[in-house]
């Protein structure tokens, strides 16, 4: 197990504290292999909140392409840990759950693959409307995150898929069908966007 604390010079901002709370109520709502799975939400003596979670000791994805010269893994590995990320996303989007942060640190491994992690910047979408404040990650934030009157959804995290995807796969070793679902993914419109099952379809034919 690990054990996930609020930081003290955090604890007293109400905000911080309820998405930390949040992030724990999200997580406990999914049952995936491809999720880590929270198995307790509390509070320590001095009030921080804390979450027990699934221990992952192989680190986050962004760590362990380091290691390739190119930071791409052989095209086999790729497709596997961008099956398990998509299977991931399926079953957040399946519990009404937005990431609206995947990028490869909050992605962690483990012996069976990828697992989505940290969803400190996750949307219900069943809570309220769809509206946001921009947030997310540098190149895989979707256009709509820069937008205070745009509605986020799950193409929100398509459009980072597929910016993860063209990072780790190698464009001389992907068949036709992929590279156009990859490219439709990062379309600007999230409407274009096509959706996780239709992404894990193409990948499964590669």
């Amino acid at each position: 197990m690990a054990v996930k604390i609020l930081a003290e010079n955090w604890a007293h901002r109400s905000d911080v504290r309820d998405r930390f709370l949040a992030e724990g109520r999200l997580l406990r709502r999914v049952r995936s292999p491809h999720v880590v799975t929270v198995h307790d939400v509390g509070e320590l003596e001095d009030g921080r909140p804390y979450l027990v979670m699934a221990y992952l000791p192989r680190g986050s994805l962004a760590g362990w392409l380091a290691e390739f010269p190119t930071g791409r893994p052989p095209a086999e590995q790729a497709l596997a840990l961008l099956r398990d990320v998509a299977a991931g996303l399926r079953a957040l989007h399946a519990a009404g759950i937005v990431h609206r942060d995947l990028n490869p640190r909050n992605i962690l491994l483990d012996e069976d693959g990828a697992v989505l992690a940290d969803l400190g910047l996750a949307k219900d979408l069943a809570a309220g409307s769809g509206l946001t404040q921009p947030m997310g990650t540098g190149r895989y934030r979707a256009p709509e995150q820069e937008d205070y009157s745009a509605e986020i959804g799950t193409a929100t995290d398509v459009y980072a898929f597929g910016v993860l995807a063209d990072e780790l796969l190698d464009p001389h070793s992907r068949r036709p069908w992929v590279t156009r679902a990859l490219a439709d993914a990062r379309a600007r419109d999230p409407g274009k966007r096509p959706s996780v099952n239709q992404l894990i379809t193409a990948l499964e034919t590669d």
